[in-house]
């Protein structure tokens, strides 16, 4: 069903530099399913038949901000001296 995910970093400045503020996806489909519909010939009487309005492959998202890491390199030994996980990935 998907053909490829595409994803691009998007960046912004803050404090005056230019960092990575949130990511971009494209993904592209092997079918034309996106905004495909039905178009009924009769909507009251939907057994007369239908044509399909044809869709696009590609569906691109708009900036996503909420994929990153936490406790990511936070102290990673533990006061007896073992070391802790690095880190959970949330998404």
């Amino acid at each position: 069903m998907i053909d490829e995910i595409i994803v691009s970093e998007v960046m912004g400045k803050s404090r005056g530099k230019n960092i990575q503020i949130g990511h971009k996806f494209d993904i592209k489909f092997k079918m034309a399913l996106v905004g495909d519909k039905l178009i009924y010939a009769d909507e009251n009487n939907k057994s007369k038949g239908y044509d399909l309005k044809s869709g696009r492959k590609l569906f691109k998202t708009k900036t996503t901000r909420d994929l990153h890491t936490s406790n990511v390199r936070k102290d990673l030994t533990t006061k007896s001296g073992q070391k802790k996980a690095q880190g959970i990935v949330e998404l």
